[in-house]
């Protein structure tokens, strides 16, 4: 997630991680107020080179989302999104304990 270096948060805007024991797991939830993501866009955010919006194509190669799924599931962990446009965004990455 790159909310702590996206340039439309405003200087005051702040992410919330949260952490909770579940059975058999481990849950943290990532959570932003920055622009979020669209609809469109959901379904192809954990796709390698996959950027939302071409004009930050300078800033990354799209590889991050990737990654890191890649790795969750390899461990037995998952991750998900909740995201609207305009209100931000809610990552849960899951983890076997």
């Amino acid at each position: 997630m790159n909310a702590a270096s996206e340039r439309s948060l405003p200087v005051s805007a702040c992410v919330r991680v949260a952490m909770r024991a579940e059975e058999g797991k481990i849950a943290v939830q990532i959570e932003d107020h920055g622009c979020g993501i669209g609809a469109e866009a959901l379904p192809h955010i954990f796709e390698k080179f996959y950027q939302e919006d071409a004009s930050h194509a300078t800033d990354g190669n799209g590889l991050g989302l990737a990654l890191v799924k890649r790795i969750l599931t390899l461990c037995g962990g998952e991750i998900s999104v909740r995201s609207r446009p305009g209100e931000g965004s809610v990552f849960t990455v899951t983890l076997p304990v």
